[in-house]
Formats: C-alpha cells, sequence, structure tokens
C-alpha cells in the first residue's frame, strides 16, 4: 500500500479528504485500529503533503483518488498498481480492504480490525444498469464495480479509500486495480463502485 519512494498511492478516495485538512499521520501496514497486536508490523510515518486528483470537484462521477507523500520513505512491500485494463476484467476475482461497516443493523458501526472480502468483477454495461441511485450513476470512464453475486460480502460505509486488490500468489504479486468510492446504501443490495 505504499511506495518505497515517498508516496501512499493508497489509501484514498479524494472524497475522504475534500476541503479537508490533510492527516498528520499514516500508519501503513496496521490491521488493528485501537491496540497493538504482537507480531502486527506497522509504521507510521508524518504525512507532508495531499495530492487530490485535479479534476475531482466533489461530484460523483469525478475521479475519486488523492495520494500522500510522506516524511520520509516506507520500508513496507509496495503493492503493484495496475497498467493493465485486463487486471479488472468482469468475472476477476479482486479483494476489498477496509473498516468499513461490517453489517447496515447497526451491530458493529465501528471495527476494531481490518477487514477484507473477495468480490467478482462485473462488466461495465450491467454496472451502468444497477448501479443507478438519485443522484448518483455509474461512469464508466473513471470508474470500475465488483460485487459478491452470493451477497455474503461487500463494502460498506467506512471503506472508502480501501484498496481493491487482485491477489497474486503472494503479497509481492499483488496488483492493486481501483479504490473503494460508493456503492449502493445497503451494502448487500449491489454492486460497488
Amino acid at each position: 500500500m505504499a511506495t518505497r519512494m515517498w508516496w501512499i498511492i493508497d489509501p484514498s478516495a479524494a472524497h475522504c479528504f475534500y476541503n479537508e485538512p490533510k492527516p498528520d499521520n499514516v500508519d501503513i501496514g496496521r490491521h488493528t485500529r485501537n491496540s497493538v497486536v504482537p507480531g502486527d508490523k506497522f509504521e507510521n510515518r508524518k504525512v507532508v503533503d495531499l495530492l487530490v486528483h485535479p479534476k475531482y470537484k466533489g461530484n460523483q462521477g469525478d475521479p475519486d483518488v488523492a495520494i500522500m507523500k510522506l516524511e520520509r520513505p516506507s520500508r513496507m512491500t509496495p503493492v503493484k498498481l495496475s497498467k493493465n485494463s485486463n487486471d479488472a476484467k468482469p468475472g476477476t476475482i479482486v479483494t476489498v480492504i477496509g473498516w468499513g461497516k461490517c453489517s447496515m443493523n447497526g451491530s458493529c458501526n465501528e471495527i476494531s480490525e481490518l477487514k477484507h472480502g473477495d468480490l467478482k468483477m462485473m462488466p461495465q454495461a450491467q454496472c451502468k444498469n444497477q448501479l443507478k441511485f438519485p443522484n448518483l450513476e455509474f461512469t464508466p470512464t473513471v470508474e470500475i464495480c465488483a460485487r459478491d453475486t452470493a451477497k455474503k460480502t461487500a463494502d460498506c460505509n467506512g471503506d472508502s479509500g480501501g484498496p481493491i486488490v487482485k491477489r497474486g500468489a503472494n503479497a509481492a504479486a499483488d496488483i492493486q486495480v481501483g479504490v473503494v468510492s460508493w456503492g449502493p446504501f445497503n451494502c448487500l443490495a449491489g454492486p460497488s463502485a
């Protein structure tokens, strides 16, 4: 999730920072929110700059991505960024990772451990047809979408900015194909972009 240089490409969606002050620090590789688990290795870095995509103006359909510049580089293994649209072709299994809700009934609004789930990439036409809500519509030029057709796993409120990753044979072979941005209010009701 971080480059060995000075930039974190993920996480985040631009809407997490739009018209907000940049965060002071970021934890890289952390798996628990409020405690440190023995053996859990993470790094804390000062954020010196935050760049929101210049075309993001707070509207749905704008490129919803931001990057952070760190005071010093991370030593964590970086996740490669996709350079090939085939990495996210329909039917590809991807993993979403985030700190969002684990249910819509309010039984666990703030989770303490980072969660992940596997979703299947959907065809653009199907995304455009199924992702229509008041003031929200899927934009195929800047968005991809995925879902769990069994409706057991979904990204949810609070997962925005988390990575969408095509898993490789090992962590060094993982490829990030996107960033969680939005989806239906009832997280399991449909696909998310």
